[in-house]
């Protein structure tokens, strides 16, 4: 596993990437790594945000 960081504002999060469990969705968010975007809150059921990542 990889272990990565998200940073928000004030806040700071631990994750890890499930390489042998989603080898391809792993590589292609890493692709497009760092992430340097807004984060939306977009709440209908659940918690939930959106971040545009480009066209």
């Amino acid at each position: 596993m990889t272990d990565i960081r998200v940073v928000a504002g004030p806040f700071v999060f631990g994750a890890r990437l499930g390489k042998k469990l989603a080898p391809e969705t792993c590589a292609a968010f890493e692709r497009q790594m760092p992430f340097k975007h807004k984060a939306i809150h977009v709440r209908w059921s659940g918690a939930a945000i959106w971040m545009p990542l480009g066209d």
